[in-house]
């Protein structure tokens, strides 16, 4: 080592750190960053449709129909099926021996019992 190596290491403080590897390692970081974004973006676009369509909806899997346009439909058949229900006679089938009645008719004699 020379006399002027010598000199100039003496002069450097011991907590100077290189900044230059940390620089560079940062910065191929960022590069494969952006370079994983850009191919998982193209990736999902290639993936999945554009556009969701009737066609593009799901089958149905166990009675249950998978997608976002199906359950809007499905929401009103249900709704009309619990207010037919509502409107009308029948055996409930979990209890045995029970009938149900339509719902004003049931209203009405509930009123009926509470004023007496």
């Amino acid at each position: 080592m020379s006399h002027e190596q010598a000199h100039h290491a003496a002069d450097r403080a011991p907590d100077d750190v290189r900044l230059r590897p940390f620089i560079v390692i940062g910065a191929v970081l960022i590069v494969i960053a952006v370079l994983a974004s850009a191919w998982s973006w193209r990736m999902a676009a290639v993936a999945l449709p554009q556009t969701i369509t009737p066609e593009t909806v799901p089958p149905r899997v166990a009675g249950i129909t998978l997608g976002l346009i199906s359950h809007a439909a499905d929401a009103r058949i249900m709704r009309e099926r619990q207010a037919q229900r509502l409107r009308e006679y029948g055996w409930i089938p979990d209890e045995p021996g029970f009938v149900r009645i339509p719902i004003d008719q049931a209203k009405a004699a509930w009123l009926a019992q509470e004023q007496r």
